[in-house]
């Protein structure tokens, strides 16, 4: 199952979304999603 797309594009999406959840990377992208999880 690929999606034909680039490993630069996942990496801009990726950087993308680092930035507006404000963090480094994907650990902190996981634990920031179980909190928010967690609040609502």
């Amino acid at each position: 199952n690929k999606l034909f797309i680039s490993k630069y594009t996942v990496e801009n999406h990726l950087k993308s979304i680092y930035e507006k959840m404000d963090v480094k990377n994907r650990t902190e992208l996981s634990y920031r999603l179980q909190q928010m999880a967690l609040t609502n």
